[in-house]
């Protein structure tokens, strides 16, 4: 059976790339948001056809870049709950193994 390697400085380091990530990705959310078809872009022959179709394109994409930027925070603070339970878990392993080693070797009365 293979171990799991956990390190809690790495799970801190990507915890903070996909916080990053998640700023960056509520910025473009922002911006898309702000971005509409002039009505004159397409020509007046097809732009009638063309504008609904795009501003319905557009509303769908700004949804899923704030569901991306809603994933990644919600990523970022699942990693940190699982960094903290690792640490804790871990600090009471290690805090359990020196007990037992005291009283195996009679230290503790």
């Amino acid at each position: 059976m293979t171990e799991i390697a956990w390190d809690p400085r790495d799970a801190e380091i990507l915890a903070g790339r996909i916080a990053s990530q998640a700023a960056d990705v509520r910025s473009l959310a922002s911006t898309a948001k702000g971005a509409h078809l002039d009505s004159n872009c397409v020509g007046l022959m097809i732009s009638p056809l063309v504008l609904p179709v795009a501003e319905i394109f557009m509303g769908v994409i700004d949804q899923v870049i704030s569901f991306a930027g809603t994933s990644c925070d919600d990523l970022h603070s699942d990693l940190n709950k699982v960094n903290s339970g690792f640490q804790e878990m871990e600090s009471t392993n290690i805090s359990e193994v020196q007990r037992n080693a005291q009283l195996l070797n009679g230290d503790m009365r």
